[in-house]
């Protein structure tokens, strides 16, 4: 358009997804053995969400294409997400085994011990048989590749080694590693004592330029597609630190009953409707519900335990019908854990994630009509080296909202047909903005404009200063709790601790999704995303003329607020880990100086 925003507004809808899918099962139909195309099914099923259909397509794929690489490393994510490490480990490992230089296969095996099993030292191992070169020593991409060079580095520096580290980091900076590098080896020099002033400042420095140029490229992209888009690789760089370097407690955060009975429960004002129960305990839940809460509780939604299979099978169970539907509900789970665990061998003990459920609040489907939407806040933690006690940690929180709502309005009823009740089950329980593409409108509002939007968006909406506040403080208390939680010392996982993340100083990021509805007024914390995404986060921007009064000239001064709200925090984050890492260069030289003087002094004596 003349405007240059023809994009602002573009979302591929599940309709979009349902079309592409019915002609490439047409496809399929003629022509079963192309492989390819059975994965590209699987990733719009994943793209929507549909984890179980997603993987049993790639064994479609892999049935005729034995060889198959990608396929072989898309199982292995799915499986991972799904909470199932040893199944990701046989795909990955298959991986390599087709192909010793591929990369890709050696990262994804390497990340997993190290992060999701705390397994450091074997990670450490697993790189260096890579780095052999396999038979004869012939396959050389592994040495070559900044990212394993990287990992490499931190699990060594983690272990407590500078030397082979540093080399490492400055290694993967050169080979086209990212940004990163630069503050790994800056940390890394300043623990060992090995870097001085002028070339600390010199790794700052050329961060905050490649910081300030992906800053520059998200406002041009926004200014002309209404995207804010990191085309410099910045944020790329720094997302693979979240998702291949976070510490082994966060990715425990990704289960739901983990979550629930360790952050959760002991909180006690939090998420009061939502229950997390494994299988054996929903018979005594449903049998509860209709004899106590027949007056206030309309059912319970059962699903997946871990975050990224919450909606794998879904079925929400009703009062009334809630002994067959229950029945119907289970036989989908069992019918789903047979689809993904077949051709799986039955020496690695294939254990399916628990299924729990969770109670259905009594309220509309989330529309504007109906006053009920999700907040999300990303929260950084910055490690502090220089005291033992995790509550001395930095705690830094995004500067603004993630605001999501239903972008269809009207009302849900019991009797909707099983594939709507399926797809829009979401909206009727405690479970923040996970979903279709299609089913949600996002915008994000800054601090200071949140009660100007909530005054435009819920402008009847009763104690609104009560629920920001709730808001507030909730996000506060759960950070709190959850840092005291995974920085406990007795919390080791493998050879993994916190306090080893924390000699590295890499900031780590949660991601925090609230509901948010009149009739409960306070918050209700539903989702904790340890990775949660920092470039191109959200695809709308409030703009000044829908939050505020405002004339014609100084519109563009109310929507100056051009950067996706994540990667605000994680500006400020690194910028902070900078400071505390020249603070403690600054503290070193004082105290060589001092030693200096005081020996100096001693041979003036002597």
């Amino acid at each position: 358009s003349e405007d240059g925003n023809a994009g602002e507004n573009f979302v591929i809808t599940k309709e979009m997804y349902d079309e592409y899918l019915d002609l490439c099962n047409k496809a399929l139909a003629m022509e079963p053995e192309y492989y390819q195309l059975h994965f590209q099914v699987a990733i719009v099923y994943l793209r929507l969400g549909k984890i179980s259909k997603s993987i049993e397509t790639i064994q479609n794929a892999l049935k005729y294409g034995q060889n198959f690489l990608i396929a072989h490393s898309l199982r292995g994510s799915c499986f991972e997400s799904l909470g199932v490490p040893n199944i990701a480990e046989l795909s990955y490992a298959t991986g390599i085994n087709i192909s010793f230089d591929n990369c890709e296969s050696w990262i994804a095996l390497v990340s997993l011990l190290g992060t999701t099993r705390g397994e450091v030292t074997n990670a450490v191992q697993m790189i260096r048989a890579a780095y052999t070169g396999g038979p004869e020593a012939k396959f050389k991409e592994p040495q070559r590749h900044p990212v394993l060079a990287l990992l490499l580095g931190y699990y060594l520096d983690a272990l407590g080694h500078d030397a082979e580290p540093s080399a490492l980091f400055d290694f993967s900076l050169r080979n086209g590693g990212g940004v990163t590098p630069l503050f790994f080896k800056a940390a890394v020099g300043v623990t060992s004592g090995d870097i001085d002033a002028d070339s600390f400042a010199m790794l700052r420095s050329a961060f905050e330029m490649l910081r300030s140029e992906a800053r520059k490229s998200m406002r041009e992209t926004e200014s002309k597609v209404g995207v804010a888009l990191d085309v410099t690789g910045y944020y790329k760089g720094i997302e693979l630190v979240i998702h291949k370097l976070i510490p082994t407690q966060w990715k425990k955060l990704e289960e739901a009953v983990y979550v629930y009975k360790n952050i959760l429960e002991p909180l006690k004002v939090l998420a009061p409707k939502t229950v997390y129960l494994t299988r054996e305990s929903i018979a005594s839940l449903l049998e509860e519900t209709i004899e106590e809460e027949e007056e206030k509780s309309s059912g319970i939604v059962l699903k997946g335990g871990c975050r990224s299979y919450a909606g794998v099978p879904e079925k929400r169970v009703y009062i009334g019908d809630a002994k067959q539907r229950i029945c119907s509900a289970i036989d989908a789970w069992d019918d789903a854990k047979q689809s993904m665990s077949k051709d799986i061998p039955k020496q690695l003990e294939f254990q399916f994630p628990d299924l729990v459920a969770q109670e259905i609040v009594r309220a509309k489907r989330a529309s504007k009509n109906d006053k009920k939407f999700s907040l999300s806040t990303v929260v950084a933690i910055v490690p502090n080296t220089r005291r033992e006690d995790s509550q001395t940690h930095a705690i830094m929180r995004s500067t603004g909202f993630i605001v999501s709502f239903a972008s269809k309005e009207g009302d849900y009823s019991a009797d909707d047909d099983a594939d709507f009740d399926q797809q829009n089950a979401r909206f009727l329980t405690n479970r923040g903005d996970g979903g279709d593409l299609g089913n949600r409108d996002v915008l994000e509002v800054p601090f200071d404009q949140i009660d100007a939007w909530a005054n435009d968006f819920v402008n009847d909406f009763r104690n609104w200063k009560k629920t920001r506040d709730g808001v507030f403080n909730a996000t506060n208390a759960i950070a709190k709790a959850v840092l005291s939680h995974v920085g406990d010392a007795a919390n080791v996982i493998g050879d993994w601790t916190f306090a080893k993340h924390a000699r590295v100083r890499s900031p780590v990021f949660l991601e925090l999704t609230f509901v948010i509805d009149e009739a409960s007024e306070m918050p209700k914390l539903v989702t904790i995303d340890p990775t949660p995404s920092l470039s191109g986060h959200k695809k709308y921007r409030v703009a000044g003329c829908e939050v505020k009064e405002v004339d014609e000239e100084s519109k563009e001064k109310v929507n100056e607020y051009a950067f996706p709200i994540a990667s605000g925090v994680c500006d400020a984050a690194w910028m902070f880990a900078f400071d505390a890492l020249e603070d403690d260069l600054l503290e070193r030289e004082r105290c060589d100086d001092a030693l200096m003087n005081f020996a100096n002094g001693a041979v003036s004596l002597i």
